[in-house]
């Protein structure tokens, strides 16, 4: 029994502090004038860089990238092929064996 005061006696602290502190923020803010300077000073920094032409640059280096990539996979597709195509060729047919180990054409 006492242990449950306890931890309802702690979180209603706990939740006093949260009050108190939640009450002082926007006083905190009010006061630091030189910070909020220098996060509008970022976001002036900021506004200046020209984001659309980073992104039609970024998609077109992106795009050159995903057709070259696109070419050596067809390269590779190729060059797949045409080795099983050989392999296809040059192999040899093998005459069927039995059960007793022999070819059926030895008989």
């Amino acid at each position: 029994m006492y242990d449950f005061l306890l931890q309802i006696a702690a979180v209603v602290s706990l939740g006093m502090v949260i009050f108190i502190l939640a009450r002082a923020v926007p006083r905190i803010g009010e006061t630091s004038l030189g910070e909020s300077r220098v996060m509008n000073q970022i976001d002036q920094l900021i506004a200046k860089i020209p984001l659309e032409k980073a992104d039609a640059i970024l998609n077109s280096f992106l795009g050159k990238i995903l057709r070259r990539i696109r070419l050596v996979i067809m390269r590779v597709d190729n060059f797949v092929n045409e080795k099983i195509t050989r392999l296809k060729k040059t192999e040899q047919v093998v005459p069927p064996v039995d059960q007793n180990g022999k070819n059926e054409d030895n008989k």
